[in-house]
């Protein structure tokens, strides 16, 4: 008799235990799937930021293309 209250409380020790594990598993998991939904943001964020420099940065340099065309062209070079 007091084997098999022994073995009881043991198993359901371990059974808690497992669905402990399952449960702090899957905090873990919808922490984890938030912190890619908050990278995915940044990188989508850094994304559109180096297009709008990229674009930018272009236009800068055909400006200057230009104006040294129109310097060229203005004193006869």
């Amino acid at each position: 008799m007091l084997k098999e209250t022994c073995i009881i409380d043991l198993l359901f020790l371990l059974i808690f235990g497992f669905v402990d594990v399952i449960i702090k598993m899957s905090k873990i998991d919808d922490m984890t799937k938030k912190e890619a939904d908050n990278f995915r943001e940044v990188i989508n964020t850094l994304h559109a930021k180096h297009k709008e420099y990229t674009v930018g940065i272009q236009n800068y340099i055909d400006e200057c293309s230009r104006d040294q065309s129109d310097i060229r062209r203005l004193t006869g070079i």
